[in-house]
């Protein structure tokens, strides 16, 4: 973005060449409305408040700056990182074999015991 595409161009109701300058400007650089905002929202496996998941970052700012936004090519680089995200090796919990999984192997780890003289106790 060109640094006078930053500001909207000097307009006159009057003169028809400043009109059609100014209307181009609006064209490119506040073409995100809200309807817009509200098609890039998509779900997440995490509770954003709103059950119908979060709409992409990316285009509350152009909503809220100005500036281009191509939902094509912002749909495909989202969709590229899923996949690599996905892609990517997990890290996997250990757990113990001799049942309860993950809190009685917190449990039986002596780096989780309680400190002694610690708190509201008697000591």
């Amino acid at each position: 973005m060109a640094v006078t595409d930053l500001f909207a161009p000097s307009f006159d109701p009057n003169d028809p060449a400043s009109v059609a300058i100014w209307e181009a400007w609006k064209r490119r650089n506040l073409a995100m409305t809200r309807p817009l905002v509200e098609e890039t929202r998509s779900p997440v496996s995490f509770n954003t408040g709103d059950p119908r998941g979060m709409v992409d970052p990316e285009a509350l700012r152009v909503h809220a700056q100005g500036g281009p936004y191509d939902v094509a090519a912002r749909r495909d680089a989202i969709a590229a990182a899923l996949v690599a995200q996905q892609a990517a090796p997990q890290p996997q919990l250990q757990q113990q074999s001799e049942g309860g999984g993950l809190t009685q192997a917190m449990i039986n780890d002596p780096r989780f015991a309680p400190v002694q003289g610690y708190g509201g106790g008697s000591s």
